[in-house]
């Protein structure tokens, strides 16, 4: 030490160590922010949903999905509650929403208007409030009334295997909490199966999809899979034969714009009037997310699917005792259903096969 010097309040080891000590403590701080964030996206998809945005947020599909939520949501904040009406008509707008006709849009140089999908509206506290008799259903885990938190959305697998996208509100309890993550109240999407218990049987049997990770999926679609399955059609060709539908929808949509560009072109038409000619976009492939951003499930996922269903109808199909009206007409070991039922009819009728 010098005499009349201020010893110094640290050595420079423990001014080197502080400084390590907070990079490690940064590194850790966003080694956790991580860590919730993918926790939060699996207990999402837990949930059955695959995320809120599938992809890239300025896509032409969700760039839509986007503009017509935030309309909705304007209209129906700004009205008390109520849904949306058509004027010419005066009647509440569809819960199917298709997109504009890009056959009816001016022509341009920009394929999009081509890769707008179908909308699936399912917000039954909206449309139909006075048959829900509230705007927010109960909790499954406490029974208190949820509060809305949002909305999100969800491809949907159609049978016709068009661009269909659904949207839902978002409800979140301020008296239960994630499991794992006590300071995130627990969410549902408005389609999981325990919210629409609490719908009405009418409005319930609307929603004909299943509930699955990355898409709802059209029961009429799974039924189809199952006929196909019962006839010795494997998961892989099923498979095939519904990439092949997806993609002759996929080339419908591009031959009829390139047509109506050839048809402007010789005619001299917008967006050809003027020179030099404008620069004609491309119409990208079936699965580019600036595109028509189109999903073609693998074998893997009819397969899986097919399994849910096939165990969702064992109990049908494995019964031991067939029943009319409260008595037992057959009951044995063999696990078959019964082909020979008699049942005492007048004599001008016959037994019943």
């Amino acid at each position: 030490e010098f005499e009349g010097e201020r010893p110094p309040s640290q050595s420079i080891n423990d001014a080197l160590m502080g400084e390590r000590n907070k990079q490690v403590q940064a590194a850790q701080a966003a080694a956790a922010k991580k860590a919730a964030s993918s926790a939060r996206e699996q207990q999402g998809n837990k949930d059955g949903e695959h995320g809120e945005f599938e992809g890239k947020k300025n896509s032409p599909v969700h760039l839509y999905i986007t503009e017509v939520t935030e309309a909705l949501k304007a209209y129906i904040n700004m009205n008390a509650g109520c849904w949306p009406q058509i004027p010419l008509l005066r009647t509440p707008l569809p819960h199917v929403l298709p997109p504009p006709d890009p056959r009816l849009q001016p022509l341009t140089a920009d394929p999009s208007p081509s890769f707008l999908p179908t909308l699936l509206l399912w917000m039954p506290w909206n449309w139909a409030a006075k048959q829900c008799g509230c705007s927010a259903p109960p909790c499954p885990c406490c029974g208190k009334q949820l509060s809305r938190w949002g909305y999100v959305r969800k491809r949907v697998l159609t049978h016709t295997m068009e661009s269909v996208w659904g949207i839902t509100n978002r409800f979140s309890c301020a008296g239960c909490k994630e499991d794992g993550n006590e300071s995130k109240f627990k969410t549902w999407p408005g389609w999981h199966p325990d919210i629409r218990k609490s719908l009405p049987s009418g409005i319930q049997s609307m929603f004909n999809y299943q509930v699955e990770h990355r898409a709802l999926v059209d029961v009429a679609l799974t039924d189809e899979l199952l006929f196909l399955s019962l006839n010795r059609v494997s998961a892989s060709v099923c498979a095939d034969l519904f990439k092949e539908r997806f993609m002759r929808h996929f080339y419908d949509l591009e031959l009829a714009w390139k047509e109506r560009l050839a048809a402007a072109q010789s005619k001299g038409l917008p967006p050809f009037d003027c020179d030099p000619p404008p620069d004609l976009l491309p119409f990208r492939s079936f699965d580019d997310p600036l595109g028509y951003f189109g999903w073609c499930p693998k074998s893997n996922f009819w397969r899986r699917l097919l399994r849910k269903e096939l165990d969702r109808y064992e109990e049908l199909w494995t019964r031991q005792v067939q029943m009319i009206g409260g008595t037992i007409l057959k009951g044995d070991h063999s696990r078959k259903t019964a082909k020979l039922i008699r049942i005492k009819v007048p004599p001008s009728q016959r037994s019943i096969r």
